[in-house]
C-alpha cells in the first residue's frame, strides 16, 4: 500500500499550480529512501525548471510529513525555499 501512494505522487508531479500555466522540468530526479527499522520512507525530489521562479504543486499522501523545502544557489548553497500548504477540497 504504501508503495503504491509513493507511486501515485511521482505520477502527479507533472501537475503544477495553474495560475501561472505549466512550467517545464528541465531534469528530475526522485530518489527512494527505505528505513532500515521504521515502517517510513524517505523521498527526495529534485528538480529543475526551464524557467526560474515558478510555483509547483506536490500533492502529498494523507498523514505524510513534510520536512524541508529548498533551494540551491548558483555556488551550490541550500537555501529555506518559502512554500504553503492547501487543504485538498474533495
Amino acid at each position: 500500500m504504501r508503495w503504491g501512494v509513493i507511486l501515485a505522487l511521482i505520477l502527479t508531479l507533472a501537475f503544477p499550480a495553474l495560475a501561472q500555466g505549466k512550467p517545464r522540468l528541465q531534469r528530475l530526479r526522485i530518489e527512494l529512501w527505505p528505513e532500515y527499522d521504521d515502517p517510513r520512507l524517505l523521498v527526495l525530489i529534485v528538480g529543475m525548471l526551464e524557467t526560474a521562479n515558478q510555483e509547483v504543486r506536490i500533492p502529498l499522501p494523507a498523514g505524510a510529513d513534510l520536512n524541508a523545502v529548498a533551494y540551491a544557489t548558483n555556488d551550490g548553497r541550500l537555501l529555506t525555499a518559502d512554500w504553503r500548504s492547501e487543504q485538498e477540497n474533495g
